[in-house]
């Protein structure tokens, strides 16, 4: 029974645990949705999660890596993602500032995250584990960026990921 008590002690921070929100410029952000991105349907590459203020002017997306991924890998897949969903002719006006972006980026391992935020009066800014590594005050520029995992929501205001999902 002792045993019991103890496992339920231990379990009650991680039960109660604030993983349904975040904090970004001093904001409590609550978790809207989350999902799995995979490869070939099984193939699991991360977990993102979508946060928001409740006055929306601060979202975030998080993502957990389940995979490792270079650098170069990374910022290959940011630039052909931009390029798909925004055109060639906004990748290109968009260079300098997608450059500074991914050279900011490093190797990924299985638990390590990023987090990409776009606030209504600072712009956007990449955090990794939690700390700024780039900013960029274009706020049109940081919606574009946020929109590589995220398209515009839905009718009843839920995000529409921009990935293959899984359970």
């Amino acid at each position: 029974m002792m045993r019991v008590v103890q496992l339920i002690g231990l379990a009650f921070p991680i039960l109660f645990s604030p993983a349904w929100s975040m904090q970004y410029e001093g904001k409590d952000l609550r978790e809207i949705a989350r999902a799995n991105a995979c490869y070939l349907v099984f193939v699991r590459l991360y977990e993102a999660a979508f946060y928001r203020d409740d006055a929306g002017g601060i979202r975030c997306v998080k993502v957990q890596y389940q995979r490792s991924f270079t650098r170069e890998e990374l910022a290959r897949s940011t630039l052909a993602l931009y390029e798909k969903y925004f055109g060639a002719d906004l990748a290109q006006t968009d260079t300098h500032r997608l450059k500074r972006l991914v050279a900011s980026y490093e190797d990924v391992e299985p638990g390590d995250r990023y987090s990409f935020c776009v606030s209504s009066n600072q712009g956007g800014a990449l955090l990794r584990d939690g700390a700024v590594v780039v900013r960029d005050p274009d706020r049109a520029f940081s919606r574009r960026v946020l929109g590589l995992w995220l398209a515009e929501p839905d009718s009843a205001g839920q995000p529409r990921w921009r990935f293959s999902r899984c359970g």
